[in-house]
């Protein structure tokens, strides 16, 4: 048998950490998938999914994925029942996230790990653009 999902989507709120009675780090979040069709209105479907992440991958999302961010989530499909304070027996279907990765360009995200340019830099590399091939000498 097989029980694998990629899903994508953008968090619909910042994943917030919490730490399971053995220690171990844990993370819930929400994905918001859009549906490749549109409805009678012209808008498009969004399903949200809820998932969860435990150890490094529940790290590593707290820390550096927050609201709107777009999030390629690699896992399994799971069912959890549990019974709620109020004695009511509850069932829910989550991705258990085992790899996430970042879908957002450099650009969107505000990242970037190019080194910063002097302005000297700059200028030399707008000379350079201006060398046409007749320019090159061999």
């Amino acid at each position: 048998m097989l029980n694998r999902i990629v899903i994508q989507g953008r968090l619909t709120k910042d994943p917030t950490p919490r730490a399971m009675p053995n220690g171990k780090a844990t993370v819930g979040f929400c994905l918001a998938c859009d549906r490749d069709y549109k409805d009678e209105s012209g808008k498009y479907v969004t399903d949200f999914v809820d998932c969860v992440a435990f150890g490094p991958t529940a790290e590593f999302l707290s820390r550096y994925f927050t609201k709107g961010k777009m999030v390629l989530a690699e896992g399994r499909i799971q069912q959890r029942k549990f019974t709620r304070n109020d004695g009511e027996n509850r069932q829910v279907l989550e991705v258990y996230a085992e790899k996430v990765y970042f879908c957002d360009t450099k650009k969107e995200s505000g990242y970037s790990d190019a080194p910063k340019r002097s302005e000297e830099e700059v200028r030399a590399a707008e000379e350079m653009r201006d060398i046409g091939p007749d320019d090159i000498p061999f």
